[in-house]
């Protein structure tokens, strides 16, 4: 061979060598790049579920603290319905004039008021 072959060759080979070092070093900082966005992805994740915890801990306190009011206001609304379910149930005051047993029925009620 002579020697215009081997330099062709040589700067053939040359410059396959730099191609494959510059697809090395892409490749190289795509795999970098892909470890610092799953790390930063896995620190959001964390922190995410820190905070949700937190959060249920509040809640769940918050339920016991507010369990006798909704205990109290369920009996309320109890009461209050059984007392609309006996007022509607009763008959007329008097009877054919619904607007003087309307009248009677809240003179009855407001009466009753405390």
């Amino acid at each position: 061979m002579t020697a215009r072959v081997l330099a062709i060759l040589l700067v053939v080979s040359v410059g396959l060598n730099l191609l494959a070092g510059w697809a090395y070093l892409g490749q190289r900082d795509q795999a970098v790049a892909s470890g610092v966005r799953q790390g930063q992805a896995t620190a959001a994740a964390l922190q995410c579920s820190e905070g949700t915890e937190k959060l249920e801990q509040q809640a769940q306190v918050r339920e016991q603290a507010a369990k006798p009011k909704i205990d109290a206001a369920a009996d309320a609304a109890r009461r209050r319905q059984a007392e609309a379910q006996r007022i509607l149930s009763t008959p007329a005051a008097v009877p054919g004039d619904a607007c003087a047993s309307a009248e009677a029925r809240i003179s009855a009620w407001w009466g009753a008021r405390p």
